[in-house]
């Protein structure tokens, strides 16, 4: 039997000052944290800076010697890994889904975010670990951004079912957006075989029985509107497991740790830690069959998130109806402007802010027709790709059954 401690966190490392508050100092008290060798592979997210991931490889290579960054996008994921044996391998798959580039407050985009895997050999046992960042929800009342997340989630429920055939142990953990009742979480845990650690774990703690991570009420750097709304806070950040063919998997333990940093006012993160200890044992069970009930259940998600991917395409050809009318009308202003005759008796003045009316107006009307017909549209194709999965894999299972 084999003890494995898991431990993910977002670390909000955001490089914004006014953003971001205190993010060298708990960088900083991050790597002093995990430099203590509490854990045997630690996933953490959000960490945009090479700087800050420098700082951290630095302070805990004694204890976890092992480490890998997934570059992806323009800043990075901010996804990275350590761990105290070997990473023998690693890829990152990029989802095709990632928000918008004009969206710049928002960032995801940036990131390229996506789920990278680490292959490991943990005493004997081949471990997949998946480490993740979804898309973020900005605001759940009225979510653009659902019909991408759902798609990352079921996305990534793929690449691991398609990847993980040749391992032992399968772990996925990170942020992953999602609360135990969305869509996108049961895709993720219907269309694969992974069980929640904290829905598994055989301890009750004291605190914070709902296992919140975000926008928890006792974080100093939660949104005080949003603890408003859910005042227990929100459940996103997760450590999922499978165990294959000849092993068992108890989750002797899962709670939400580090909260505030020792002798400050201030938590690591505004995310709270998910630390989880699995207990490995070979086994000689054979794999049970497949429960038709399950089987019954992981379909219904596959519609239901096929329904909101489809509503995205719809959302997204209004977007594009507008956009192309915006750029029909700016093009006729601009037009009438370009019609328009002026006098050599004219003021230099007028010449000129005309002049750079009608070059605002060509590059408005260029970007609109850009965003159109190539960002939207691409857009689209991939809600397309998706759905069209999701019909595909439904159909198969309804016929399966």
């Amino acid at each position: 039997m084999e003890r494995l401690k898991i431990l993910t966190l977002n670390c909000w490392g955001v490089p914004v000052p006014f953003v971001c508050k205190m993010r060298p100092q708990r960088i900083l008290a991050i790597a002093k944290e995990l430099s203590k060798g509490q854990y045997d592979i630690v996933v953490l997210q959000e960490v945009w800076l090479k700087s800050d991931y420098n700082i951290i490889c630095e302070n805990i290579s004694s204890v976890l010697p092992h480490n890998h960054y997934f570059y992806s996008g323009v800043i990075g994921s901010g996804v990275c890994v350590f761990s105290k044996v070997p990473i023998l391998e690693t890829f990152f798959h990029k989802f095709q889904l990632n928000g918008h580039a004009y969206k710049v407050h928002h960032g995801d985009w940036f990131g390229g975010k996506g789920v990278g895997l680490c292959i490991l050999n943990y005493k004997g046992l081949k471990i997949n670990l998946y480490a993740t960042h979804l898309h973020a929800e900005y605001n759940r009342s009225d979510d653009e951004y659902l019909p991408h997340r759902v798609s990352q989630a079921f996305e990534m429920s793929q690449f691991i079912r398609y990847t993980s055939t040749n391992c032992d142990v399968v772990i996925a953990a990170g942020d992953f957006n999602l609360e135990s009742n969305d869509v996108g979480y049961k895709v993720l845990v219907t269309n694969t075989p992974l069980r929640d650690t904290w829905e598994q774990k055989k301890n009750t703690p004291d605190s914070n029985l709902s296992g919140s991570t975000c926008e928890c009420p006792f974080n100093p750097f939660s949104d005080k509107n949003q603890v408003q709304i859910q005042q227990d806070g929100k459940r996103i950040d997760y450590i999922l497991y499978e165990a294959k063919t000849g092993v068992n998997i108890t989750v002797e333990r899962c709670i939400t740790t580090l909260g505030m940093v020792p002798g400050q006012q201030y938590s690591f993160s505004d995310h709270e830690a998910v630390a989880s200890d699995l207990l490995l044992l070979r086994s000689s069970e054979e794999t049970q069959p497949v429960d038709t009930s399950l089987e019954t259940e992981r379909n219904a998600y596959l519609i239901a998130a096929q329904n909101i991917v489809k509503e995205g395409v719809i959302q997204v050809r209004r977007t594009i109806t507008g956009l192309q009318l915006q750029a029909l009308g700016l093009a006729v202003l601009l037009l009438g402007l370009c019609n328009t005759e002026l006098s050599v008796t004219n003021p230099i003045i007028i010449i000129f802010f005309l002049g750079l009316v009608k070059l605002v107006l060509a590059v408005a009307v260029a970007a609109l027709v850009w965003l159109a017909l190539v960002v939207k549209e691409g857009e689209v194709h991939g809600l397309k790709a998706t759905a069209s999965n999701l019909e595909l894999l439904s159909k198969h299972i309804s016929e399966g059954r």
